[in-house]
């Protein structure tokens, strides 16, 4: 649907439209600490997994805006079905929604308690709730350096409503991403950031500073 367009048409100004993690990245790029990088990545890991690109400089979004699905790369070949409708997805394994689904039915926590509980459950000791966020680490940091050995950023940054539990994925994390990078992009830094409800709305602004002239070249659909 070209939604833009047809909101331009019905309400007579300008509209511009991008995907939430995309507008982040641009946004980082233009005011944030990523102003200073040309090449970096934006993790950002809630109830899906998203990835941002800058690359040389410029946000790359791929043919159709499609690029940056990092949540639907394959790690289990027979693993749980994702909502894109295959199986075995990184969302499924190290989303918030699916750590919490997999919590529940392990028994860490009840239906309706949140990351938290899992969090201080894991802090507390319970054998399942490490084991599982160790599992989710391992696995994002085996995808990461996947990603990293692709593109060889020097920056990634990782966001999401999984901040809260990032202590227990770390070490995990961190060892997984190591066994894995090249050497030649060893060097690139992790900058994990506590999670901000206000980021979405300042992404939505940087679209319009980043794009001051875009409403009249958009005219033409």
């Amino acid at each position: 649907m070209p939604l833009a367009a047809t909101l331009r048409d019905a309400l007579g100004v300008p509209v511009l439209v991008d995907n939430d993690i995309s507008a982040v990245t641009a946004a980082e790029r233009l005011y944030g600490p990523g102003a200073d990088c040309a090449d970096f990545l934006l993790v950002a890991i809630g109830q899906g997994i998203g990835l941002g690109m800058v690359l040389d400089g410029a946000p790359y979004r791929g043919a159709d805006g499609a690029a940056g699905e990092f949540g639907h790369l394959p790690v289990l070949p027979d693993g749980p079905v994702c909502s894109c409708g295959n199986r075995g997805c990184l969302e499924t394994q190290v989303s918030t929604e699916s750590l919490l689904r997999r919590a529940t039915e392990l028994g860490i926590l009840t239906p309706g308690e949140e990351l938290d509980q899992l969090g201080l459950a894991a802090a507390q000791g319970s054998p399942a709730a490490v084991a599982l966020l160790a599992e989710a680490g391992e696995l994002l940091g085996r995808a990461l350096a996947g990603a990293v050995n692709l593109l060889g950023p020097r920056l990634v940054i990782v966001i999401g409503e999984i901040a809260p539990l990032w202590p227990r994925l770390a070490e995990p994390f961190s060892r997984a991403l190591g066994a894995h990078l090249l050497p030649c992009v060893r060097q690139t830094r992790i900058d994990v950031r506590p999670w901000d409800d206000g980021l979405i709305a300042a992404a939505a602004a940087g679209i319009v500073l980043a794009a001051p002239l875009a409403a009249p070249r958009q005219r033409g659909r």
